[in-house]
C-alpha cells in the first residue's frame, strides 16, 4: 500500500507502526510518499477521500490549496495500472479531491464500495440485536453517545431513546414475531435502523 498525502497530513505513526507490521507479515509493504504521481504509479486502485472532513470544515479552504494537487483526475489516474478500480467512500465533492471523468469512469467502483457497506453495516446491526435478543444490553457494545441523542432540525429537539427505554416495547415486539422467528431479525434491524 503507497499512501500519498502532502507533508503535515501523514497517518498517526501509531497507524503506521501497525499497517507495517502487518504489512510485513503477509509480504506486503506500507509507504508513505508526497509525490501524488509516485503513489499512483502502477497501482490497482486509487482511493481517496473528502479533503475536509465533519468538524474540519474551518480548514476546508486551507485544505482545498494543499490537497490540490492530489486530486484524482484523468492525468493521475492514467498512472495507475490500466484495469485499476477508483474507490471512495461517498460522498465526494466532484471537483476536489476528484473529477467526474474519474468518478464516472468505467473502472470506477464507487457504488458497489457503498453496497457493500450496506450489507457490512447490515450484519453488524444484526450481531448486535442479537446479542439484545438473548436479553444482553447493547449499551457496552455501542456506548452511552448512542442512547441518548439529540435529533437535529426538523426533529423538535426531541431524544432518541433505545427502544428497551420504551413503555411497551417488548411486548409488541414479542407479539409481532412470535410466529416468525427469522422474520424478527429482519423487523428488529429495520427498527434499528430507523431509531439511528
Amino acid at each position: 500500500m503507497v499512501i500519498g498525502c502532502p507533508p503535515g497530513y501523514e497517518p498517526k505513526d501509531d497507524a503506521l507502526e501497525w499497517a507495517r507490521a502487518r504489512a510485513q507479515a503477509t509480504g506486503g509493504s506500507c509507504t508513505v510518499t508526497h509525490d501524488p504521481v509516485e503513489a499512483a504509479r502502477g497501482a490497482d486502485a486509487l482511493y481517496t477521500d473528502v479533503w475536509a472532513s465533519m468538524g474540519q470544515e474551518s480548514e476546508t479552504e486551507a485544505r482545498k490549496q494543499v490537497f490540490r494537487p492530489y486530486q484524482v483526475n484523468a492525468a493521475l489516474f492514467a498512472q495507475a495500472k490500466p484495469d485499476a478500480a477508483f474507490l471512495h467512500c461517498l460522498p465526494a465533492h466532484r471537483g476536489e479531491e476528484v473529477t467526474d471523468e474519474a468518478i464516472d469512469s468505467p473502472r470506477s467502483a464507487v457504488f458497489q464500495e457503498a453496497e457493500n457497506r450496506l450489507h457490512a453495516q447490515k450484519a453488524i446491526l444484526h450481531e448486535l440485536m442479537k446479542n439484545r435478543r438473548r436479553g444482553q444490553s447493547m449499551r457496552p457494545l455501542l456506548g452511552s453517545w448512542i442512547w441518548r441523542q439529540s435529533v437535529g432540525a426538523g426533529g423538535g429537539g426531541r431524544q432518541l431513546a433505545h427502544p428497551s427505554r420504551r413503555e411497551g416495547h417488548h411486548r409488541r415486539a414479542a407479539s409481532s414475531t412470535r410466529a416468525a422467528p427469522q422474520r424478527r431479525s429482519s423487523s428488529s434491524t429495520a427498527r434499528a435502523i430507523a431509531w439511528w
